[in-house]
């Protein structure tokens, strides 16, 4: 991926498909690289990002 803001908008891509098509109760991130991102998603609505 070319840059930063690339890789935050695919991981929200990611999770959101996630919750979409899986509906899970948590979804835990054990990269990380990724969990960095996580403080950079906008998350809209009630979930809460930890």
């Amino acid at each position: 991926m070319s840059g930063k803001q690339e890789q935050i908008e695919t991981f929200e891509k990611i999770i959101s498909n996630t919750v979409r098509l899986i509906s899970p109760d948590n979804i835990f991130v054990a990269c990380g690289t990724l969990s960095v991102l996580l403080n950079q998603m906008v998350r809209p609505g009630t979930n809460q990002l930890k």
